[in-house]
């Protein structure tokens, strides 16, 4: 999956099994997400939070 906008990740999100986003490491990503979306912080927050929780995970992930 290719994630270029802020509403790519809110795809990828919704589409984690239940169990995923009950862990508190995604529910962090889903809360920078909702933060950068109202503009409180930089986007770039949330490729961090993403890129450090997808690693927690043991999933690789690519940067363009």
């Amino acid at each position: 999956m290719t994630l270029r906008t802020l509403a790519d990740v809110r795809v990828l999100l919704s589409r984690l099994p239940k169990g995923y986003r009950a862990k508190d490491t995604w529910r962090h990503v889903t809360k920078t997400l909702d933060e950068a979306a109202g503009g409180g912080i930089q986007p770039v927050e949330v490729v961090v939070a993403l890129k450090l929780v997808l690693s927690m995970e043991g999933i690789a992930s690519r940067q363009h």
